[in-house]
């Protein structure tokens, strides 16, 4: 029986070549592992063109392949160069892991030398990993062979991007990979996907090993129980569903009230955040039926989880809110229907309770740009979840229902260009859940973050004209991924 060989000896140029073209059958020939059908597809595109592009959902294995397409490219290039970079040090790790665990399992010497994040093969041929924080790293990477690969590229800065591409894809033979999540539909991950010179591909949930074969084939990668799972918390009209699940960008910031990116930011930021201000409550008492009631504490930019019930006379509601909430706290109510009550039984109790009428007129609007109060403190909260903001909100990451409402709201303009948030029975004749616990944490904003008086910057939209269906301009840059482990 012939020895399978690591790296082929330089004298079988043949074996080289076949390789090159198909270094699936190399890493499966060294290690013994298989890439399944649309991670060799990557691999042949990343070795055979110069640019490749990947969004991928959720858990399919896409920093296990940018590890092997690493190894297979230094080991199979002479005088090569390799090089991985992420936003953060902890997804540089996702790429380098499986390098380590694959590498100790070679069939032969590989004649390199692994290092935490770096594979020295020789002067000037190696593959190095490195974060895009420190940029100095870019200079100097310069051979007869390169391959550059961004994981979670849509969170590596727009100009740290640029520059990776402007000084590394100088030669005749380089080989760029981008690949991550599809949170944002904007930027330069968003528009490789319309650039004619990237090969595009996209891997969808339902194309991976354990769903197609209906049994977990890869442990680690999405299974059926995850994708259900998904379906009951989000449903398949959310971004989170479409990025995570279908692998598809979500809808333009243009349309929804929060940015999907935005809400991811703000869970990230709430492990690290704590209460900064005085305690109030949004309290959104739904109009009965199968609508939960919804209870939303925050403190300063410390948003806490809600707390739902269903079915609850006023008498009882009341009951339930005055034995939580925090005597010193603020409650604001929505007091129309129910909730009127509510507000009235509140008041005759020691907490100190203030009523919020999302149809009224606008209170700090003296331009005219909202509809009613309800679009004036959604705004508001939109300024605030902004990680651009001075001191920008975070949302509690065991909070899904919350998550999901605030990133399926939708805003419009009406005939005289004022801004309007999507009615609750539009959103359920769409078949969307009442945005309950989102409309408690929008009532928090009446205190604008207790004393930081935020002006409110709108301009998202232009009205020239009755029947103009208004010209649209962003009011922000929207911000890219960032740090968000799938």
């Amino acid at each position: 029986m012939v020895e399978k060989r690591g790296r082929p000896p330089t004298k079988a140029k043949t074996a080289i070549k076949s390789y090159r073209k198909n270094p699936s059958k190399w890493i499966y020939d060294t290690f013994d592992v298989e890439l399944w059908k649309k991670q060799d597809e990557i691999m042949r595109s990343v070795f055979n063109n110069r640019y490749t592009a990947v969004k991928s959902c959720y858990a399919s294995g896409k920093s296990f392949l940018s590890g092997m397409a690493v190894k297979a490219f230094v080991h199979l290039y002479p005088n090569s160069i390799a090089l991985t970079t992420a936003p953060s040090y902890r997804q540089l790790d996702n790429i380098w892991q499986p390098i380590h665990k694959t590498y100790e399992a070679a069939k032969a010497p590989l004649g390199s030398k692994l290092l935490k994040h770096e594979i020295r093969c020789g002067p000037q041929h190696f593959a190095r990993g490195f974060t895009t924080n420190i940029p100095s790293r870019l200079q100097g990477a310069h051979a007869p062979h390169v391959l550059i690969i961004e994981d979670e590229s849509a969170g590596i800065e727009p100009e740290i991007h640029q520059r990776l591409l402007d000084s590394l894809m100088t030669g005749a033979d380089c080989h760029f990979l981008a690949i991550g999540n599809p949170l944002s539909p904007e930027g330069h991950f968003y528009e490789m996907f319309d650039d004619p010179k990237f090969e595009k591909f996209t891997i969808r949930a339902f194309e991976t090993p354990n769903i197609e074969q209906n049994k977990e084939v890869i442990p680690g990668l999405v299974t059926n129980e995850w994708i259900e799972d998904q379906r009951n918390k989000y449903g398949e009209d959310s971004p989170r569903w479409k990025s995570q699940v279908l692998a598809e960008f979500p809808p333009s910031s243009e349309e929804m009230l929060i940015p999907y990116t935005w809400a991811v930011k703000a869970q990230q930021r709430w492990l690290n955040s704590e209460p900064d201000g005085p305690i109030v409550y949004g309290l959104d008492p739904s109009g009965g039926g199968l609508d939960e009631i919804a209870l939303v504490p925050r403190a300063g930019v410390h948003v806490y989880e809600s707390t739902t019930w269903q079915g609850l006379s006023a008498p009882e509601l009341t009951r339930k809110v005055a034995a939580l909430v925090d005597k010193n706290g603020t409650v604001y109510v929505d007091n129309v229907g129910v909730g009127y009550g509510v507000e009235g039984n509140l008041q005759e109790t020691d907490i100190y309770t203030v009523g919020v009428t999302g149809q009224a007129k606008p209170e700090d609007d003296p331009d005219g740009r909202f509809r009613n109060h309800r679009a004036e403190l959604y705004w508001r909260l939109r300024e605030h979840l902004d990680p651009e903001a001075e001191r920008p909100i975070s949302l509690p990451q065991t909070d899904d229902k919350l998550f999901n409402q605030l990133t399926t709201l939708k805003y419009e303009i009406d005939s005289r260009g004022r801004i309007q948030i999507e009615s609750k029975k539009k959103m359920r004749s769409k078949g969307l859940e009442s945005p309950n616990r989102a409309d408690g944490l929008m009532m928090t904003m009446k205190d604008n973050l207790a004393g930081v008086n935020m002006p409110i910057s709108v301009g998202v939209k232009e009205q020239t004209g009755m029947g103009d269906r208004l010209a649209r301009r962003p009011d922000f840059d929207y911000v890219e991924w960032s740090d968000y482990n799938y």
